[in-house]
């Protein structure tokens, strides 16, 4: 229901009425609500690498969002698709500190087959009430790539991978390469769709890399 359901729900409904830029800002905050659920629910005490490491990615994730121009959070204005996008955080933090309640012997193919058909049925709701406003899409050839695409990859490969991450590292050490996601984001706008490499793009990608690192590598004995 967290994880799958009621984050895509509201992270795709929230994409209606605000813009990339404000919902890569809160979405960045997953990392942090993260942390701090996983301390509430676990007690799993913050390490003050994976703090600092932490902080230092968010301020990479700012110069990516921003594009260098911090004068764009002087104009950050909240309006209903940010409010969406605050519960749609705290859905995927849980789900992420949640993943360590997994028990040893369930597998984790079988963890991703039952939360989809979980999912689904939010999902599935939240849809059928869309199509009582009026709503609607016309199944072009266009439509039904876009489908494919984001039903395999974003979708299945992405949870799979995500899973079997945070359930081998831990959900704090696991959730800061969320961070790399503008990383990727920017790398593969400039390599697929032309998009220009900018000087924030490195000193950006620096930051997130370094806090990333930081947070993650464990400490030398």
């Amino acid at each position: 229901m967290l994880g799958v359901g009621i984050y895509n729900t509201l992270l795709y409904t929230a994409l209606n009425s605000t813009t990339a830029v404000n919902a890569a800002l809160l979405d960045s905050f997953s990392p942090a609500v993260t942390v701090f659920l996983t301390w509430l629910v676990a007690q799993e005490a913050i390490r003050g690498r994976t703090a600092l490491g932490m902080f230092i990615s968010l301020a990479g994730l700012l110069v990516v969002v921003t594009r260098g121009d911090l004068a764009v959070l002087a104009g950050f204005r909240f309006n209903a698709g940010d409010l969406l996008m605050i519960p749609a955080v705290v859905a995927w933090s849980l789900y992420t500190a949640l993943l360590r309640l997994k028990p040893r012997e369930f597998d984790g193919l079988a963890l991703v087959l039952l939360t989809f058909l979980i999912g689904l049925v939010v999902v599935g709701a939240a849809y059928l009430w869309e199509l009582s406003t009026g709503a609607g899409f016309v199944l072009t050839t266009e439509a039904a790539a876009a489908l494919a695409y984001v039903g395999t990859l974003p979708s299945l490969a992405a949870y799979i991978f995500w899973n079997a991450g945070v359930l081998a590292l831990g959900a704090n050490r696991g959730v800061q390469f969320y961070n790399l996601v503008p990383v990727w984001g920017a790398l593969l706008a400039v390599l697929l769709i032309g998009e220009d490499f900018r000087p924030y793009h490195v000193a950006s990608m620096a930051l997130i890399l370094a806090g990333v690192w930081l947070a993650t590598a464990r400490p030398s004995r």
